[in-house]
């Protein structure tokens, strides 16, 4: 994880504007148990491409194993709005 990490974040210093890589070190932080980390990240990831739903729904299990249920349930409706049939109905 550490070496995947320092990859990820030297890609990020080469361009901030890099949805992917945000996306990609969010998951592997909060994969590893980073959760805070791994939300900020995603949190970032969607600022930059806000119609990546695979990021948002990253982002509402985390909130929702943190207890941030009013955050998740925004997330959850932000994802509708664009596929009210997407999966995030379930959670």
């Amino acid at each position: 994880f550490q070496e995947a990490d320092e990859c990820f974040s030297k890609s990020i210093a080469l361009n901030q504007l890099s949805f992917h890589a945000f996306w990609l070190r969010g998951m592997a932080r909060f994969l590893s148990g980073h959760h805070l980390r791994g939300m900020r990240d995603l949190r970032q990831c969607i600022k930059l491409k806000p119609d990546l739903l695979d990021a948002r729904q990253s982002l509402v299990v985390i909130l929702q194993g943190r207890g941030r249920f009013r955050e998740a349930v925004s997330e959850c409706d932000a994802i509708l709005k664009v596929v009210p049939e997407n999966i995030v109905w379930y959670y």
